[in-house]
């Protein structure tokens, strides 16, 4: 069975030199052995290699692609030991760890993990931080035995304590500390303290209180033997070199003492507190501790998300359905009784709290149709400048792709209310540039920053007639510490142009339509301009065939729009910002906080009109526009005219659609959202449903008492449901026609044989209205899924599998 040991200690402890001997002394017993340094300094082997330097594995050509082969960075040492660095970069930039991680894929893909291969594999790890990469090989399972090389010094063991935290983090890896293997510094220290010497110079004694307070022993004491340095000025283990000196007798003996030892019966370390593992070191760890229960970490991955996700998909079970409970009644009176509800329901802001990455992860998605967490990361996506600008994002591909750019035509897996599909929308204005880094693992080792330097170079050179070089770091740049701040001040004494910097991994975030609408309004231009009459700017209207539709309308009222700002922006709209004697508002929460931070305090008047979703709601929002400035008549009329023209289409539409019904599945939060749409996408989407004359059911998520309500027939109603087998019964057996969901294509709908709509499918004005009509017409009388039956519509057939037939 093949042995897996790993040496741990602070820098100049003395770990090389013992796992350079204990590997000599496991060849020289004919076994076979691998030594891997996983140190910067990549010194580990050089006792082995007649201190020749070896390949390191961050330096092979193979390196980016894992497509290293064993002959390019094994190298054979003296008494067949096969060795491996794995290097780093130079001191001051880059991640080490990345490359000891990556160092160990490299070895499990060319099979050198696989259990026979060697009887011993010795790793050397550097052990003063314990990151992530320092930890590799506890985190990725290989090692099995653990040793933590310290001295009497207190930063050594303060060092230890920090490597059994980690032991502890990655317990459940089958990992087992050994022990510590003590190499003393002061060679006076054990006759010292046999002399009655100072309670500081009882190494041996402090050793042992230490070990034993974490929960482990100490393996053997090293001496101070000089024939160690002899040896190693010689580039030879002491074993070969002085076999019979005192160091290399108790090499031998603690490399058999490692062999021996079963991890699966060594303790789980309990590694002190920082407060207390100095009160305890001012002692010499005498006296006694709190002990606690320590329990070993969960493996790697492993959340109690798991478990709760677990425990849905077992509720979930098609035989623990149960009879549900069915409220028909008519519209007015189920609306009152569902306010009361909503009312008296706890507001857990429950889709607000948390980190973005747990939405995927979270025990509650399997009820969840509304992409909250979602819609927040990306919504900043849409909000962009429509100027020339060279745009350098500082960055890996992974992170790239992690917020992707909906607006192009490409598919989404969100149902996001800003992104028409139907319509093309170019991320950036005419003349823009866009370059990348393209951070890769190389570059995590041995620093990002000649890449940042040679994409500015290119902006500079393609800069003629641009209005700005924005450089945006991501996470990784921000993590293995490149100057990015340093190099682009470097650059700005090179070019007039305005080198701008944004890096929200780092807190230093930049709002684009910020910087230039405080830019223009110190301008004295902007301040000399005098607001003209009857004229308006659309702050926040999404651009697309309803806002033009909208903008038609006002100038048939007579109302001349003067800039429109958010969600995009450009420099001549800001500055034709001023001539306008009326800011309109879109009433979205997401765009509150810009709002406020923009425009608050300016003289210019606010109106914030319902949005105008729906013949009556885009008569409402243009009647009190135009009520503003005295030209209300002019406002109706301009509005019947234009629904005059519709009218023919839109009663074949809702006839079409009569008997038809959708359906919300919510939670108390989002029933009392869909009630106020101030308070969620701004968009009055039941009203305007209901304008359609579509019917609309709620499958509401229940905690606590179900709620009484009216027992009459309607053409809505609430149903109410527990667990996921009973949230799948009402959506196959359901009478909607479909479900409103946020997530693209999703399966748990296509499941249950119905189709989806969301607020992506709702436009504004009068022949948005139409058209957004006619869609949800279309999408009611689908009928592809209900005809493919429960439970076949998911995914289609892989290429090459047999169809069934239908």
């Amino acid at each position: 069975m093949m042995q897996k040991i790993v040496i741990f200690g602070k820098g100049g402890i003395g770990k090389s030199t013992i796992a350079s001997n204990l590997a000599a002394t496991y060849a020289l017993q004919g076994l076979r052995v691998l030594l891997v340094g996983c140190d910067p300094k990549h010194d580990t082997t050089v006792s082995l290699t007649e201190g020749r330097p070896i390949q390191t594995a961050v330096d092979l050509p193979g390196f980016m692609d894992l497509r290293a082969t064993r002959d390019q960075f094994v190298a054979k040492g003296r008494l067949g030991v096969d060795c491996v660095e794995s290097g780093g970069p130079e001191p001051g930039i880059g991640c080490a760890g990345r490359g000891i991680s990556r160092t160990i894929e490299i070895l499990e893909n060319c099979g050198l993990m696989k259990e026979g291969t060697y009887d011993v594999m010795l790793f050397d790890v550097l052990g003063d931080v314990v990151c992530g990469g320092f930890a590799a090989p506890l985190r990725m399972g290989f090692a099995e035995k653990v040793c933590i090389v310290a001295s009497e010094e207190l930063m050594a063991l303060y060092a230890a304590n920090n490597i059994a935290r980690a032991i502890l983090n990655y317990s459940s890896n089958d990992i087992g500390l050994c022990g510590v293997i003590a190499n003393l510094k002061d060679p006076a220290a054990p006759e010292a303290a046999k002399a009655g010497g100072a309670a500081h110079m009882d190494a041996r004694g402090t050793m042992q209180r230490f070990a034993g307070m974490i929960g482990t022993q100490v393996l053997d004491f090293l001496p101070r033997d000089l024939a160690v340095r002899e040896a190693e000025f010689q580039r030879k283990t002491i074993v070969e070199f002085a076999p019979k000196a005192p160091f290399a007798l108790r090499m031998r003996s603690l490399a058999a003492k490692i062999l021996k030892i079963d991890p699966a019966k060594v303790h789980v370390p309990d590694p002190l507190g920082d407060e207390e593992f100095h009160d305890l070191s001012r002692t010499g760890f005498r006296g006694t501790r709190a002990r606690r229960v320590v329990v070993a970490a969960p493996p790697s991955g492993a959340m109690d998300l798991a478990a709760a996700a677990d425990a849905a998909r077992r509720q979930a079970d098609p035989r623990r359905r149960s009879q549900l409970p069915r409220a028909d009644v008519p519209d007015e009176q189920l609306e009152k009784a569902m306010e009361a509800w909503v009312k008296a329901a706890p507001d857990k802001g429950q889709w607000k709290d948390g980190p973005h990455a747990m939405q995927w992860g979270d025990p509650v998605q399997w009820r969840n149709f509304f992409a909250d967490r979602e819609t927040a990361r990306n919504y900043d996506q849409h909000v962009y400048l429509d100027a020339p600008i060279v745009g350098i994002a500082h960055e890996d591909l992974e992170c790239h792709y992690a917020t992707p750019f909906f607006n192009d035509g490409f598919m989404t897996y969100h149902n996001f209310k800003w992104v028409q599909r139907r319509e093309r929308d170019d991320r950036f204005g005419e003349g823009c540039i866009g370059l990348t880094t393209d951070i890769q693992d190389a570059d995590v080792v041995h620093g990002g920053s000649k890449k940042l330097k040679e994409a500015l170079d290119l902006a500079l050179k393609s800069s003629e007639g641009k209005a700005a070089i924005l450089v945006t770091t991501t996470c990784v740049p921000t993590v293995i510490g490149d100057d990015a701040v340093g190099i682009i001040e470097q650059y700005r004494k090179k070019t007039k142009l305005p080198i701008l910097f944004s890096s929200p991994a780092s807190g230093q975030e930049l709002n684009l339509l910020e910087f230039f609408f405080k830019q223009v309004r110190e301008t004295p231009e902007f301040k000399a301009v005098k607001p003209e009459e009857r004229s308006l700017n659309l702050i926040g209207f999404p651009p697309g065939f309803g806002r033009d539709e909208l903008t038609s309308l006002l100038g048939r009222t007579g109302i001349q729009v003067q800039s429109m700002i958010l969600p995009r922006f450009s420099v001549k709209e800001i500055r034709d910002f001023g001539k306008a004697a009326l800011n309109l508002f879109y009433p979205d929460p997401s765009l509150r906080a810009i709002y406020k931070k923009l425009f608050e305090g300016m003289e210019i008047r606010t109106l914030t009109p319902v949005a105008p979703f729906g013949l009556e709601n885009t008569r409402r929002w243009l009647c009190e526009v135009g009520k503003h400035f005295g030209a209300e008549e002019l406002a109706l009329r301009a509005w019947d005219d234009a629904a005059r023209g519709v009218s023919e289409e839109w009663d074949r539409a809702r006839e079409r659609v009569a008997g038809r019904k959708v359906a919300f599945v919510a939670d108390a939060e989002h029933v009392r959202r869909l009630a106020d749409p101030s308070g969620a996408s701004g968009i009055p989407i039941v009203s305007f449903l209901k304008e359609m004359g579509l019917g609309v059911d709620y499958l509401v998520f229940l905690e606590g008492k179900e709620p009484e309500l009216p027992k009459t027939d309607g053409r809505h109603s609430a149903r109410w449901f527990r667990t996921p087998g009973e949230l799948d019964r009402l959506l196959r057996e359901g009478d909607f026609d479909a479900v409103y969901s946020e997530y693209f294509f999703d399966q748990r709908l296509t499941r249950a044989g119905k189709p989806q709509f969301s607020a992506a499918d709702m436009e504004m004005g009068i022949h948005g209205a139409l058209r957004s009509l006619e869609r949800l017409g279309n999408i009611c009388h689908w009928k592809f899924y209900g005809r493919r039956g429960p439970g076949r519509a998911a995914v289609p057939p892989a290429k090459g599998r047999a169809r069934r037939k239908a």
